[in-house]
């Protein structure tokens, strides 16, 4: 988990959850690959982790796991991380948040294992921050979650532990904790979304792009649960090699499993599309296209136009 300061609210919060030199000797005795983030759509982050069974100096593979967790956390500026984002399959999260920029509205929260947390009650109030996680990089939403909890939990030498965090590590626990239980953040939006807005589960949305800045929304949308037909351009040559590549759109939909059709025209009919959105599709659209939305159709831009051109 990672914190930025907001530009229009109080205070936001992302959840984020050394490599070796290549010129280090190498100890063939510990040839075992680093453990590195793992994201979406890597099934291991739906698995609900184990319990942790064996504690203290009776477990050297859970020591050095949770050092292992520590140094990543760090190294990436985070505060908060679950194990299964590691690849291992064990309910542990370490948490720790230094406010390097000295802020009054935020706690520093010292170093902490928790050892197979479990929320035990929720607060009544709820706060709606923005989350983020390095298992889903670049993508950042807001999301609804209880300012408080009391949570149940061990340290690494199994002793049982009872707590009632609140704000910040509040926040961060929860996120955790649903990481354990093989839920990702954007599934809780998603849940949350189409509770309040029920008529957007039959939305059917028509997706014009091809470019970086369009994959990023179009994966935040099939994350969401939108039901999409995808439309790109043609593979183009491309790299010193001018070999034939996909474009990142349609990178996106083969790793998310969504069908997806290159065009390099127009002549064709949408069917049945309530909704058409643009982002970064290098072909200008015609209105024959457009007026078939029965909503209307966007175009997403990610600078201020016309004055600041871009994809």
């Amino acid at each position: 988990m990672k914190i930025y300061e907001p530009k229009w609210a109080t205070r936001r919060a992302r959840m984020l959850v050394s490599s070796r030199s290549l010129l280090a000797p190498i100890k063939w005795k510990n040839c075992m690959p680093e453990p590195s983030i793992i994201t979406v759509p890597n099934q291991k982050l739906f698995e609900v982790a184990s319990k942790v069974t064996s504690f203290g100096h009776n477990s050297k593979e859970l020591k050095k796991q949770i050092e292992k967790m520590v140094e990543i956390l760090r190294r990436e500026g985070g505060v908060g991380l679950a194990a299964n984002q590691l690849g291992y399959g064990n309910r542990v999260v370490v948490v720790e948040f230094k406010d390097t920029q000295k802020t009054q509205e935020t706690t520093e929260i010292p170093l902490t294992i928790f050892l197979n947390p479990e929320i035990i009650e929720y607060g009544k109030e709820w706060e709606c921050l923005e989350e983020g996680c390095l298992s889903i990089p670049k993508i950042e939403l807001e999301v609804e979650r209880p300012s408080q909890i009391k949570i149940k939990y061990q340290d690494i030498n199994g002793k049982k532990i009872k707590a009632a965090p609140k704000g910040l590590l509040a926040r961060i626990l929860q996120h955790e904790i649903d990481h354990l239980n093989g839920i990702i953040f954007t599934q809780r939006l998603r849940e949350q979304f189409f509770q309040k807005f029920p008529e957007f589960k039959k939305l059917k949305i028509a997706f014009f792009g091809s470019g970086e800045f369009s994959s990023l929304i179009l994966e935040g949308l099939i994350l969401l649960g939108f039901n999409l037909n995808i439309y790109t351009e043609n593979a183009k040559p491309a790299g010193r090699k001018r070999q034939t590549q996909p474009t990142a759109v349609a990178e996106v939909a083969k790793k998310f499993g969504q069908k997806y059709r290159e065009i390099s025209n127009f002549k064709f009919l949408i069917s049945n599309c309530d909704l058409i959105i643009c982002a970064d599709f290098g072909q200008k659209i015609p209105s024959s296209i457009l007026n078939q939305a029965k909503i209307t159709a966007i175009n997403i831009h990610p600078s201020l136009l016309p004055k600041y051109i871009g994809p």
